[in-house]
């Protein structure tokens, strides 16, 4: 096994409602601490604003290769569950799938080619629906996530890769508004979104509660 491939690995709920990392297949390369995992709430509501932004150039193999996709095997005691690797394709699922970020290495890889990318689309899709001054730079954007980790780390929480990304999909100057109707020229038909339902996951082997739902209706 190659060791930037991973065929399973253990997550738990933590009190935070984020699915967390406690163990992988390769346990030499991957350094636990810290480590998120989107779980298919969290990554059919990504694949909806990301779906946003395939018109302003997003390259969709970047995103995919950003991840691991997993799905569940079976339920564990104390909140935990075993996954196993899918084949599923990030962009079009077929099935609901946790996505872990490809972090076998923190400073260059494809998790970290993912935020980079998205960063400068978001900055593209603002510029091309805001009324600015001047053009948006991407360094104002890196300030304002850099400011939100530093917040974190001061407190000594451990940033989840969902509250990551959503700080850059979500992302718009203070004093201005995104059209609320950009969502819906951008989207196009519901129908060709992935259908997530609702928070429960259902499995031959075990039922388990993803997240919490009041976070969605927010």
């Amino acid at each position: 096994m190659a060791f930037n491939k991973l065929s399973w690995c253990v997550v738990r709920l933590g009190e935070d409602f984020n699915w967390w990392v406690n163990e992988v297949s390769d346990d030499i390369h991957w350094e636990m601490d810290g480590l998120g995992i989107l779980d298919p709430n969290q990554v059919g509501y990504m694949l909806d604003l990301l779906v946003q932004m395939q018109s302003y150039g997003l390259r969709n193999n970047t995103v995919e290769d950003a991840f691991f996709k997993f799905s569940i095997e079976k339920e564990l005691p104390k909140s935990m569950v075993r996954l196993v690797a899918s084949d599923e394709e990030l962009m079009s699922p077929k099935d609901k799938i946790f996505a872990m970020p490809n972090l076998i290495d923190e400073s260059d890889g494809p998790y970290v080619d993912f935020i980079d990318h998205i960063i400068s689309v978001r900055v593209k899709m603002l510029n091309a629906n805001l009324d600015f001054q001047q053009p948006l730079e991407i360094e104002e954007l890196e300030e304002s996530i850099r400011s939100e980790q530093q917040t974190n780390y001061a407190s000594g929480k451990s940033c989840h890769a969902f509250d990551e990304i959503m700080s850059i999909l979500d992302y718009v100057p203070e004093g201005y508004s995104l059209d609320a109707d950009l969502n819906e020229q951008d989207l196009g038909e519901e129908d060709n979104l992935p259908d997530f339902g609702g928070a429960d996951i259902e499995d031959d082997d075990a039922e388990v509660k993803i997240g919490n739902d009041q976070s969605w209706d927010e």
